[in-house]
Formats: structure tokens, sequence, C-alpha cells
């Protein structure tokens, strides 16, 4: 008997099934490629719009002295669940308020069906349960004492707290519906939490993970920035005190600068920051790229005071969600763009220079958007300046914004330091009227080469200090080293 035939049909015939389980696999990656896709699309989408709703918010009331703050505070907080429901694809978002005298939390807006009734008897529950109305009734009508609740850590430590499957079963009593992640993100004004927003049951019961946690704050800290604000032009028509309420401002926005020391791989960064006026326009930040890359920002907002304070912090916040796992500089700035320019008034605009470092291999990606050349002082070599500069942030369409932005890529090695500055530093002028210029700067860096971060910015400080001669500051000034150990 020939068995050749049967052989050859038997392959075919595998053959056939491979290339028919192989094409439905394929088939069902790109339909899950699609819908994450979307859920994206979605995502940034409703960002941007919560953005532009704080944006037209603090014009409102900045412009309108008759506007009612209670009622555009809770507007705010509305879309704010809102906005957190679909960027975060999740089943629910609500927003407790926090009342600190009385150490208690109540519901105040709700987006989709809150899936636990808090602390509640067992009277109660059997009313409630199964009954959407009376729920949402008894949670906006009933205030829970903060150390019954699953939100006490992020209240009491000021961080977002992540709760996956299990630690929803150990420690969320009395669910009413299926829980399978909950994302507790407190909410501060004028350096106080007054409440937090707690993101429950993301899709396909997937669990929130690290980019949901940076996303989640950057909402945060510009509702946080935005409640501030109210807060802070309702004091001063009260209390005709500016002065007092620009402290405050200034305090708050301190906070949302990060340290300024940061140490990753063979990275270490330095920043000193010094506004002109309280509330400043100028902005830095370490982000951590991913595992392997550090991200070095410095950016300077036109105009000074509240106005550029704003921008700065919607800045950060955008930067806190687009900055994960993107290790093009040009391309980050391009999205920053897109997202940007439809947030800031017209008049303004923000320049920016952005540096993405490999910490293991010292490899340095960099883009500049309309904003001061860096200064490397490079082994063996002068001090370099980076003259690739794209336009300004927030002008133009990212259709021509885009192609004037280009990544250079530098190999820094072993004791090699860069400088990234704002244009404070440079024109910073003395009792002649004289600028203190980058060729100065340049000069200050070639002294300071050897030293460690935090010694060249003393150093170079120095030098500046002595230049102006006690002259008042002209601009906000930004410095920030970094060097390759």
């Amino acid at each position: 008997m020939n068995l050749l035939p049967i052989a050859i049909s038997v392959l075919l015939a595998f053959l056939f099934v491979f290339a028919l389980v192989k094409a439905a696999r394929s088939k069902r990656l790109a339909r899950k490629a699609e819908k994450h896709a979307a859920r994206v699309k979605e995502a940034e989408e409703s960002l941007v719009n919560l953005f532009g709703h704080v944006s037209q918010t603090v014009r409102t009331y900045y412009e309108d002295k008759n506007v009612n703050s209670g009622e555009l505070k809770a507007a705010l907080l509305s879309h704010f669940t809102l906005s957190a429901q679909k960027s975060f694809a999740s089943g629910c978002a609500a927003y407790f308020a926090y009342d600190r005298e009385q150490g208690t939390l109540r519901l105040s807006e709700c987006s989709g069906l809150f899936p636990s009734c808090l602390d509640i008897s067992e009277e109660k529950l059997k009313l409630v349960a199964g009954n959407d109305a009376k729920l949402q009734e008894y949670l906006k009508n009933t205030s829970f004492p903060l150390h019954l609740t699953p939100f006490a850590a992020a209240v009491d430590q000021k961080r977002v707290v992540v709760f996956g499957k299990n630690e929803c079963e150990e420690r969320v009593r009395y669910k009413v519906y299926a829980l399978w992640g909950m994302l507790i993100v407190p909410v501060r004004s004028q350096g106080a939490v007054t409440g937090v927003l707690v993101i429950a049951n993301k899709a396909h019961k997937a669990a929130y993970d690290s980019e949901d946690v940076e996303l989640a704050r950057g909402m945060s800290e510009i509702v946080s920035w935005t409640l501030n604000y109210l807060a802070m032009i309702e004091g001063v028509r009260e209390k005709a005190s500016v002065d007092s309420q620009l402290e405050t401002a200034a305090s708050i926005q301190s906070h949302l600068l990060p340290k300024s020391r940061a140490q990753m791989g063979i990275v270490e960064a330095e920043a000193f920051y010094k506004t002109a006026y309280r509330v400043g326009g100028d902005y830095f930040d370490f982000i951590e790229v991913d595992e392997d890359h550090l991200g070095i920002l410095v950016a300077d907002v036109s105009g000074k005071g509240i106005p550029a304070g704003l921008v700065m912090a919607s800045t950060r916040a955008l930067m806190s969600a687009l900055s994960k796992h993107v290790l093009s500089p040009s391309k980050l700035l391009t999205d920053l763009n897109t997202h940007l320019i439809q947030l800031i008034p017209e008049e303004m605009f923000v320049t920016a220079s952005y540096a993405v470092i490999n910490t293991k291999t010292g490899e340095m990606l960099c883009a500049e958007a309309g904003h001061e050349p860096f200064l490397a002082a490079l082994s063996g070599q002068p001090v370099v300046t980076c003259e690739n500069r794209g336009m300004v942030l927030s002008i133009l369409d990212s259709e021509i914004f885009g192609p004037s932005l280009k990544d250079t890529a530098y190999q820094l090695q072993k004791g090699d330091m860069v400088l990234f500055y704002t244009d404070g530093a440079v024109e910073a002028l003395n009792r002649k009227k004289e600028e203190f210029t980058r060729e100065r700067l340049s000069v200050a860096l070639e002294n300071a080469r050897n030293l460690s971060p935090y010694e060249a910015l003393q150093s170079i400080q120095g030098r500046l200090a002595k230049f102006t001669e006690g002259e008042p500051p002209y601009d906000d000034v930004t410095l920030v080293a970094v060097k390759i150990n």
C-alpha cells in the first residue's frame, strides 16, 4: 500500500488547519489592537476635553465677578468624574468630598454605578441593594468616617492608591456589584486634601497599571490647581488681600515641581528654580520614561503670574499623561503641541527643551521647541550648544510644528555634563542693563564641568549673582545640570 498520497493529504490538511488558526489569531489580534487604539483615542479626547473645561472655568471666574464659584466648582467636579470614567475606560468614577474637621467623606459627583455602599447596616443594605437610585441617594446623603472607608491611605498619605482584585476583596466591604479594581486619587486645594476621585472596574476586568496612576495624578493636579485658583480669587474678592493669596498660590505651585535632584543608573541630575514673580512660568521635570530611560524637561511659559502658572500646571499634567515609553523627544513635543494648542489662550505660548537619556549607555536624544539651546561640556571638547531649535509650542498646528523639530543624538561619556536652562539665566541684567548672555553661561559651565551637578549649579548661581549685583530678577531662572557618572 502506497502511504505517500495519504501522508501528503494529512500534511496538506494540517497546513490548511494551521493557516485557518493563524488567520483567526491574526484577526483577533487586529481587533484587539483596534479596540486598544480606540480606547487610547477616547482617553486622549476625554483628557483634552477636561483641560478645555478647566481653561474655560478659570477664564469665566476671572472675567465674570458675579459668577457663583460654588456652581463652577460643582460643574468642574462633574466634568472631572465623567472625564475620568471615559479616560480610564471604567464602569464608574465618583468624587467624594472630604470634610477635614469632621473627618468624613460624602459622595458629591458620580458617573456610572458605584459598586459599594462603604459603611452600612445590614438592614439598610437590603433596602439599597439592587436599587440603583436608592444606592446613589444613600451615598450622597450619608457622611462616612474616613477610617471606615478604603480611602484613608490615599487621603492621609496624599498619594494615588491602587487596589487589585485581592485588595478589593479584602478592604472593600458591602459590595453591591462585582468589583475587580479601584484607583483612589486624592484631590487637593490650598495644600490639603479636599476630596478623592475613586475610579472602579476597568473594562475587560483589566488591572490599573503604572500608566493609569500617572494619568490619574496628572488629571488630579490640573483639577487641584483649578480649585486652588478659584479659592484664591474667591479669597481675594472677600478679603481684598492679593498678597497673601499669591503666597498661597506660590506654595501650591512649589508642590507641583519635582524634587530638585534625580539619579537613575549612570545619570545624576540637579535643578535650581527661582521665580521672578511669586507664581512662576518656568517648569522643569525629571520623568521616568521606562526602566532604562530618564526624561529631562525644561520649559518656559510666556508671561508671568497666575496665567503662566496655570499653563505650567497644564503642561505638567499633559507630560505625565503622554511621556510614558515615548523615546523620541520630537514626537512627544509634537503630541504635547497638539493638546496645548486647544487649551491655552492664543496670546500665550510655551518653549521647551526635552531630552531622553539611556541610563545604562549614556545615549541622549534631544529636541528643542523654540527654547534656549542646552550647553554640553563633553570629554576633551569645549562647551558646545544644540542649535536644532524648532518652533514654540501651542502656536501652530502640529502639521507645521512637527517638521520643525528634530531629534539630535549625543553619546555622553563618563564625566560629561549637560546644562539645560531658561532665558531668565542668559537675559539676567546687571546695573548697567547688560545681559549675562549665553557666552558667560558657557564659561561658567566650563569652569564647573569637573564638579558634581549640585556643586556646578552652586558655582553657576554664584557667578550669576555676582554679575547681577543684587538687581531684582527680570524673569524666572531655571537651571538643570545633568552628569554621567
